[in-house]
């Protein structure tokens, strides 16, 4: 969330933003689907997110993609960023979905399935941080992130319990690691779009 004092911002650029919690997750989820090229990504996820999708019209793939990346700077990925030196994998929005809905519904008694559409993805993400110690994605989460003690003659079967946990909640792919690609995939799409441009240009001059 940006501050207490000033009331959500959902709209870019005049366009009305549909930011709820679950159409982000999907945006999210959409970028992981191999059988999409990434402009097909790009206009999927603008379609998701505009209340008026019909506005696109008049914008080329470059705009589009920019806008993209503009919603998702401004709008979703904000806040602290995870350390670079830190890789350990601690959660997947589509991966541990049981285990924050079963979190929310114990800390906040908010059935995420009923407030989807309803939920601003900002006010989700700040209630998923301030999660409990005692609900179940904080307790997978500290799994994940806990350091195997060094081997002692006493610890022999903590640490057995403690690797075979680590092994039961691994992950396939975190949600930063899902962040990281969304913004590559932007980066490429952009840089290929931007070459095509300047290659264009080039050819007309020389006519």
């Amino acid at each position: 969330m940006y501050n207490l004092t000033s009331p959500i911002e959902n709209t870019l650029d005049g366009l009305a933003l549909n930011l709820s919690f679950d159409v982000i997750l999907k945006v999210l989820e959409l970028q992981r689907e191999s059988m999409f090229s990434m402009a097909e990504k790009r206009d999927l996820a603008l379609e998701l997110l505009l209340q008026n999708p019909k506005k696109l019209s008049k914008y080329s793939s470059i705009q589009k993609t920019d806008l993209l990346r503009r919603i998702f700077d401004e709008h979703v990925f904000t806040g602290k960023k995870r350390s670079p030196g830190n890789d350990t994998k601690l959660f997947d929005f589509e991966q541990d979905a049981e285990f924050i809905f079963a979190s929310f519904l114990q800390a906040y008694g908010i059935d995420l399935i009923e407030r989807q559409g309803k939920l601003p993805w900002q006010k989700f993400r700040a209630l998923f941080r301030g999660l409990p110690e005692d609900t179940k994605i904080r307790e997978v989460m500290e799994i994940r992130g806990k350091k195997l003690p060094k081997p002692t003659k006493y610890n022999g079967e903590d640490i057995k319990a403690l690797r075979e946990a680590k092994r039961f909640y691994a992950l396939d792919v975190s949600a930063e690691e899902a962040e990281q690609q969304f913004q590559r995939g932007l980066d490429r799409l952009a840089n290929t779009l931007a070459g095509r441009a300047k290659k264009a240009g080039e050819t007309d001059g020389r006519r």
